[in-house]
């Protein structure tokens, strides 16, 4: 993968206050395998069990362009391995219930070179670059070698336990603990040069912050009603995160990556869909999520006129909802037309973890009409999405510090058709 991109992210007219240049960007490369063995042990017993390996390189490049003065480049690259054992198997009590036992041992080794700065025509010295700017000026990176050299791995041992009781032959309930580990990592975005002479610097850190680990409950229930004419689903759950790693920029606008807090997300869900004629069906979902931190204190520090329950988690909608209809008919011998609109809520959500942007909730409405061919093999779909043209943004920071907020503005209304032929 090679990316280049270039922001302009204060939009400001005519002036350079804050942009991501020409030369930012991302490269990456990457293998991966998998062997994975699955099938009846025996009459009760069924196993899934396996090991995968993935490797990759990436480096990540960024230039910015501060207030007309400052040209501040960098360039991180991170050699990551990761490693992992696994096993799930579900064995049959009785006719009624069976017992599911799993676990992945997961190993990830990151060697990280941190926050190269260069100068526009390449010479490596290492420092910025001060004076009069132009976006269009040269976008070379430079030479000069990373400040920062650091390698670390991490290893965990993550488990699920869980329980089947098959209530009837259309209904099953279900409850599960399962534990899952996200590793620790670099700040690749680092480019604080007073690391090179104040090691100990508050201002930022390139690295490392440890794994985030979460513990997760649930239980459920799984159903086939009115002689299979309906379905109808429903969990709760309560999930448990320690070590959070949250992102957050300074004053000076360095961001740090860091383990910051401890949160709980609990609540339910429940989706259904119902067969009110051979061709007539109406499906709908809704999801509610209790999100709140346990402790905080990077946000309660930012802003102390806040209590720490008054902090939104970030990109986190308390309700949602989906509702669509679905109507089938033939034409002639040719195939079938299926005619399809659906409406999806959304609540809003703080764009960042200090809540200074709050994306307001927004609803949409979608509507197909799909030609399926009676093979199955070709289908020709005219559809619209955002039918009511609804203005909503789906992220955003707010650039306090330059005077500017940044939103991240959705598709307006779209049509279009789409053509597909299965060999």
């Amino acid at each position: 993968l090679e990316q280049s991109s270039w922001g302009d992210v204060d939009g400001a007219p005519f002036t350079v206050r804050f942009q991501f240049g020409p030369g930012s960007g991302f490269d990456q490369d990457q293998q991966s395998v998998e062997l994975r063995w699955s099938g009846n042990v025996s009459d009760r017993l069924n196993l899934t069990t396996g090991i995968n390996i993935f490797d990759q390189t990436y480096t990540y490049k960024e230039r910015r362009l501060l207030v007309d003065l400052l040209d501040r480049r960098a360039r991180s690259t991170i050699d990551h391995f990761t490693a992992g054992l696994f096993a799930q198997g579900e064995y049959l009590l009785n006719d009624s219930w069976s017992l599911i036992l799993g676990g992945r041992w997961s190993y990830e080794e990151k060697d990280a070179a941190i926050g190269v700065i260069g100068d526009p025509n390449g010479t490596g010295t290492c420092t910025p670059i001060v004076g009069t700017i132009s976006p269009t000026s040269p976008a070379d990176l430079g030479d000069c070698q990373p400040i920062f050299f650091d390698k670390q791995d991490w290893s965990n041992f993550t488990p699920k336990i869980g329980a089947k009781w098959y209530i009837s032959d259309d209904v099953m309930a279900f409850g599960s603990y399962s534990r899952g580990f996200r590793s620790g990592g670099y700040n690749v975005r680092f480019s604080d040069l007073s690391l090179a002479t104040m090691p100990n610097s508050p201002l930022s850190t390139p690295g490392p912050y440890d794994e985030e680990v979460v513990d997760a409950f649930e239980i459920g229930i799984k159903s086939t009603l009115m002689d299979g004419r309906a379905r109808l689903n429903g969990a709760i759950f309560h999930n448990k995160f320690d070590d959070m790693q949250r992102s957050a920029n300074n004053q000076s606008g360095v961001q740090t990556i860091f383990n910051a807090a401890s949160a709980t997300m609990q609540g339910f869900e429940i989706d259904g869909v119902v067969l009110l004629t051979d061709q007539f069906s109406v499906e709908a979902s809704y999801g509610y999520v209790d999100a709140s931190y346990d402790q905080a204190d990077f946000l309660t520090t930012a802003r102390p006129t806040l209590a720490l329950d008054d902090f939104m988690l970030q990109m986190v909608s308390e309700n949602t909802f989906f509702l669509a209809a679905n109507f089938d008919h033939s034409v002639g011998n040719a195939g079938y037309l299926t005619w399809r609109a659906s409406y999806s809520y959304s609540d809003e959500a703080a764009a960042d973890d200090f809540n200074f942007l709050i994306l307001e909730d927004y609803a949409l409405v979608d509507a197909s009409i799909t030609f399926t061919s009676e093979d199955e093999n070709l289908k020709v779909a005219l559809y619209g999405k955002n039918l009511t043209d609804e203005v909503y943004f789906n992220f955003g920071f707010d650039n306090t510090s330059i005077g500017s907020k940044t939103m991240w503005l959705t598709p307006p209304r779209t049509w279009g058709v789409q053509l597909t032929y299965e060999f």
